[in-house]
């Protein structure tokens, strides 16, 4: 995999870059500008560990399901100790369809120490969706109003809702809904430029989120296309939006954080960043459960084309280690315990296959 694109870097002379810039959600600072998006399955506490030591302005968990932590999940509470390992600021989304439910779920979010709660109002997976909850209220705007109240009401920290243009090309309503959002009490929204029967097909229409920010008056968060520093750019230049928010494009390559970190605010690249990245790869899987494990071992991956990431280590010197939890094909497998490697690839040492968790 090429986690740098010549082409993200040198060839878009007409690009304007943004620079020096923040995002500030209620009391909240997110610079830069960047957050790196929910995903099922993959952005869990090792995950965000490691993500956040690459310069990005937020994390935010995996949905966490209000109904689950009311039954007292296990799953539900790990995912409240996320913000204990991570040192910068955490989201935790919630998703759920009673306004009280998501009241209390958002109230011990807060105790657990998160800095924003994200209501998530657009997931189309069929499971979420019959719930009443995820992009089921993009259709049904009123309730999805009461429960950010509700949320409101219950917190001291600041509350965002995470959503889509709408159910279908036939129905979108992204800005009528996100009025009713502001109204609500909501610190900031974001929108993933797709409609819900899209999932992640076609393009996102970025035109909308620049109606929304010509709409409202509460920080916009763009989503949706953006897998290099040069689209980063380019939402921020075309919607104006305050941040952008970024999913499947940082799979394999949370290189892309600090690229566009060191664009929005330049500072010089520790060399140290893999090893230290690595390193919390290695110890994070102690913090997993067997369900989590996957007999996959740890992957060895140097880059192929592009700069070098690392001052002081040219294209033939020593490689880039990339934990496999951090590649799509193996979002979550264990991490052995071993120490760090970092020679030539020619003399890579085997590493056995991961057993389970003990």
């Amino acid at each position: 995999m090429e986690f740098f694109e010549e082409e993200c870097f040198f060839k878009q002379p007409d690009r304007d870059p943004y620079v020096g810039g923040l995002c500030r959600i209620g009391t909240v600072e997110v610079a830069p500008p960047v957050i790196m998006a929910p995903m099922a399955g993959v952005t869990d506490g090792p995950f965000l560990e490691v993500v956040s030591r690459f310069g990005v302005g937020m994390v935010t968990t995996e949905m966490m399901s209000a109904e689950g932590l009311r039954r007292n999940d296990p799953s539900c509470r790990r995912m409240l100790r996320v913000p204990s390992r991570v040192p910068i600021p955490v989201a935790i989304q919630i998703f759920g369809a009673a306004p009280d439910v998501m009241a209390e779920a958002a109230r011990a979010a807060q105790d657990s120490g998160a800095a924003v709660i994200d209501i998530n109002a657009g997931c189309p997976i069929r499971k979420i969706v019959r719930q009443g909850a995820g992009a089921a209220l993009i259709r049904e705007p009123d309730r999805l109003a009461r429960i950010v109240d509700t949320v409101k009401r219950a917190v001291t920290i600041p509350v965002t809702v995470k959503t889509r243009l709408g159910w279908d090309q036939n129905s979108i309503h992204v800005v009528q809904v996100c009025r009713m959002i502001q109204d609500a009490g909501a610190d900031a929204v974001t929108v993933h430029a797709r409609t819900a029967r899209q999932i992640y097909t076609g393009k996102a229409d970025w035109w909308w989120i620049r109606r929304l920010k010509d709409n409202l008056s509460i920080p916009v968060i763009g989503n949706g296309d953006v897998t290099c520093p040069s689209d980063f750019h380019r939402m921020m230049r075309e919607t104006r939006c305050n941040a952008v928010m970024i999913g499947r494009g940082a799979l394999g390559n949370p290189w892309l954080f600090r690229a566009i970190a060191d664009q929005c605010r330049p500072r010089g690249p520790s060399a140290s960043s893999l090893e230290t990245a690595a390193q919390t790869a290695f110890t994070g899987g102690e913090h997993r459960t067997p369900s989590a494990q996957r007999t996959a071992p740890l992957r060895l991956k140097k880059t192929q084309s592009g700069p070098n990431p690392f001052p002081g280590k040219n294209s033939t010197g020593p490689s880039v280690i990339t934990p496999s939890f951090l590649c799509t094909k193996n979002p979550k497998p264990s991490v052995p315990s071993a120490n760090i490697w970092c020679g030539t690839q020619k003399d890579a040492p085997t590493l056995p296959p991961c057993g389970p968790e003990s």
